[in-house]
């Protein structure tokens, strides 16, 4: 047997132990509980019976107050009318479990209350008739005795419902009774076997540690030249550090009572950082950032180094910072390390002095943007082919290994297949934003009535489903691409679906109208078109209208939406395409209005 045999063993005996005990306690619990039960309806039948007993006290009251013409003795009455107020009380504490007694205690109480109320009454009566005898103190009599035996009747109810419950109960502990001495002698034998087990299990344990103290030396052994060698990779971390022409920099944080950030210790300096600051290692270790750099503070950089402590989120930037005799730009990148950071920095001055020359190859740089969007359409033309293939394979595995595979196994492949799913979803996109981008037809007359009703469409189903409504005013004919138009047409109009309101069918309202004021919307001068489509979906804020055409910009998760951010930069290219402007107006909650600006010219 090997070590963690001796484990297992031990594990499992302290298991049927303290189920050994458990057992044991359940048992006594069970007999305990079973004999506090019958206890309990023995009390609950002796307070019914109790409480019958006081309304047969008032009515024998007034039928000898009434036989023998003597005057009735009210105090009696009172007093037992008080007693029955109580016992209702007790017995409603003492029936609360038990939903068949509350009702009967509800019909009880009301029985109760209405012969309190009617006995009061009649002893009224025969207090003010002084002992004299009439007929309607004869009706009210007999009133009373209808009364009380209704109030009877119930208590028998009440009665045969605890007779019923004290049988079972009974019944259940006498079973108890029985059982426990069998099950407490199961049980020790049970413990004994264990209690042995565990004995042969620490014996043999014994003779094992001789070996284990071996073992022990061995891993000290171990142990020490793994010292040593971490003691060597410290060493050679430090030369690296010190070889690097960057300044390296870690911190840790110091902080007030409160918890909050105050300052950071320095930590470790490279041999470059103090090259670059002019200050040098030692000085350094021995001060904290803002009492040798209190620039930080006013530059930004310290809130933004302990926002990279609180949230673990990497920083970086390019500052140009001049403090303490310093004029220096910096490129910057900040990483958490436990409850500080390090910083990595180089001077950039000398590139940032040379951005005056880059400006010149602005030409250059235009033409290099054109052959990256080539560039990016046949990435993603091409990445379709093992793309399919891993969907295809998807599939396969599913359909041959799904029932042999674990829950877990499924979740993975679900995941692998939904993944390949958006990405193809994000390629055949990313395919139609290159294509609009790198797109170099010749212009043609183009009907937007007939763009309008060939995306209605090709958008059918999803209209149908959604119960969608279209309303649009007479579009004009323009000169421009028809396959573009198309798209762009499709996407406001299938982004007005998509963000509707769950409740509410959408509306898509287009109008159009002729303007002169192209001019004051950074269109060149000239006549132009505006096309207003209008929905009334969520909408959204509008400190966001300008990011929503940044490409892969997503306002909400994509668990709350799909899609993969390229819809409206797409449409904002097309319109870019066609001399035009695209811009937003919205409200949240209060749907959105996108405008087309187009440029009129002549067919």
């Amino acid at each position: 047997m090997n070590k963690n045999t001796y484990k297992i063993g031990l594990i499992i005996a302290i298991v049927v132990l303290v189920s050994i005990a458990y057992s044991s306690y359940r048992t006594f619990k069970a007999y305990d509980n079973d004999s506090s039960w019958v206890v309990h309806t023995a009390r609950v039948k002796a307070t019914v019976e109790s409480l019958s007993v006081h309304p047969r006290d008032i009515s024998n009251n007034i039928r000898n107050s009434a036989i023998n013409r003597t005057p009735i003795d009210s105090s009696l009455v009172l007093s037992k009318s008080s007693q029955m107020k109580k016992e209702l009380g007790l017995l409603d504490s003492l029936v609360i479990d038990n939903a068949k007694q509350t009702s009967n205690m509800v019909e009880m109480r009301r029985l109760i209350e209405q012969y309190a109320n009617f006995s009061d009454s009649l002893v009224k009566l025969m207090s003010t008739n002084g002992g004299g005898f009439d007929y309607n103190l004869l009706r009210m009599i007999a009133n009373e005795q209808t009364m009380l035996d209704s109030i009877l009747n119930q208590a028998d109810v009440l009665k045969h419902e605890e007779n019923r419950l004290l049988d079972a109960r009974t019944q259940e502990r006498t079973q108890s009774r029985t059982l426990t001495p069998i099950t407490i002698l199961l049980l020790t034998l049970v413990a004994l076997a264990v209690i042995t087990f565990l004995f042969i299990i620490t014996f043999n344990l014994s003779d094992k540690n001789t070996q284990a103290n071996k073992e022990l030396k061995s891993k000290v052994n171990e142990l020490n030249e793994e010292i040593e060698e971490r003691s060597y990779l410290q060493e050679l971390l430090t030369n690296i550090l010190n070889s690097s022409l960057n300044g390296i920099m870690a911190f840790e944080s110091i902080r007030n009572d409160e918890g909050k950030i105050i300052d950071f210790q320095f930590e470790v300096v490279n041999e470059g950082a103090a090259n670059i600051t002019g200050v040098s290692k030692e000085k350094l270790i021995n001060t904290t950032l803002l009492k040798e750099f209190p620039g930080n503070k006013e530059s930004g950089l310290f809130d933004a180094y302990v926002q990279v402590v609180e949230t673990g989120e990497n920083y970086h930037t390019t500052n140009h910072y001049e403090y303490e005799d310093l004029n220096t730009w910096f490129d910057i990148v900040a990483v958490k390390n436990g409850d500080g950071f390090v910083v990595t920095f180089t001077d950039i001055t000398q590139q940032k002095n040379h951005e005056q020359e880059l400006l010149l190859n602005q030409q250059e740089l235009e033409s290099t943007n054109h052959n990256l969007e080539q560039f990016a359409y046949i990435a993603s033309h091409d990445l379709q082919e093992p793309l399919r293939k891993i969907r295809t394979f998807g599939d396969r595995l599913r359909g041959r290994l799904s029932d042999k595979l674990d829950e877990r196994g499924n979740d993975y492949l679900n995941r692998m297949q939904n993944a390949a799913e958006r990405m193809q979803t994000l390629i055949d996109d990313l395919l139609k934003f290159s294509r609009v981008s790198s797109a170099d037809r010749e212009f043609a007359a183009v009907d937007l009535n007939a763009i309008l009703n060939a995306v209605k469409i090709d958008l059918d189903y999803q209209i149908s489903k959604n119960n969608t409504i279209i309303e649009s005013q007479e579009l004009p004919t323009i000169s421009g691409d028809a396959i573009q138009l198309n798209q762009l047409f499709q996407n406001l109009i299938s982004n007005a679906i998509k963000y509707s309101k769950p409740d509410i069918s959408p509306k898509i309202e287009i109008s159009v109208e002729s303007s002169e004021e192209c001019l004051m919307e950074g269109m060149p001068k000239t006549d132009c078109w505006k096309i207003h489509f209008k929905d009334n979906g969520i909408g959204f804020d509008p400190q966001y209208k300008d990011q929503i055409f940044i490409i892969f910009k997503r306002l909400h998760g994509r668990t709350e939406y799909t899609g993969t951010g390229i819809g409206l930069a797409l449409c904002e290219k097309v319109v870019t395409n066609h001399g035009g402007l695209l811009y937003a107006e919205s409200e949240l909650g209060k749907g959105s209005i996108f405008t087309i600006i187009l440029p009129k010219e002549e067919l």
